[in-house]
């Protein structure tokens, strides 16, 4: 019984010392060798901008002027709009619209997207961008700003009518750039 026990441990630690070898061929291979270094990274100096914010985020109010990398954006109004009667899936919701309006001071287009470069939290929860067609006399804040023009128009969400605050972010498309807007009904 005792030559088993021992019998057995040997083969365990027999298999247990095979396995974590990893076992490398000791024959020539015809394959290249590959070393990768890394160069060190050069970080390049941060100049800061009047317009634009420090490592803190600044949250702007209605009819507070944001600056961002030589655009100057306002909120102009926030207004609620019922849906319309015959639109069932809107029941106990009404449409948030949140006007904007942009100037481009910069020396480069810059594309606006009323759906694709806004997000919204209202009242803690994430919420989706509307298109607006079905609103009457509804601009939507959508084109190509060219340097020193001006573009107004609509950002629309679908809210409960219960809603007390929306939070509406613009993400430029660079990196790490936002400007947010608070507002509180």
């Amino acid at each position: 019984m005792r030559k088993g026990k021992i019998l057995t441990g040997c083969l365990a630690i027999l298999l247990l010392v095979s396995g974590c070898s990893g076992g490398t061929s000791s024959e020539p291979t015809d394959e290249p060798k590959i070393t990768v270094s890394a160069a060190p990274s050069v970080e390049p100096a941060k100049t800061s901008l009047p317009d634009e914010e420090s490592s803190q985020q600044k949250t702007y109010q209605k009819e507070e002027k944001a600056r961002l990398s030589g655009l100057e954006m306002e909120l102009l109004s926030v207004e609620e709009q019922a849906p319309a009667s015959n639109d069932r899936l809107s029941a106990g919701k009404k449409y948030v619209l949140c006007k904007f309006r942009m100037e481009n001071k910069s020396e480069k287009d810059i594309t606006v997207n009323s759906q694709k470069s806004f997000e919204g939290f209202s009242d803690g929860m994430a919420v989706l961008t509307e298109n607006g067609r079905s609103l009457d006399d509804v601009v939507m804040l959508d084109g190509i700003l060219k340097p020193g023009g001006v573009l107004e128009g609509y950002v629309v969400f679908k809210l409960p009518e219960s809603w007390r605050n929306i939070e509406i972010t613009y993400i430029p498309g660079e990196p790490g750039k936002k400007i947010i807007f608070c507002y509180t009904k």
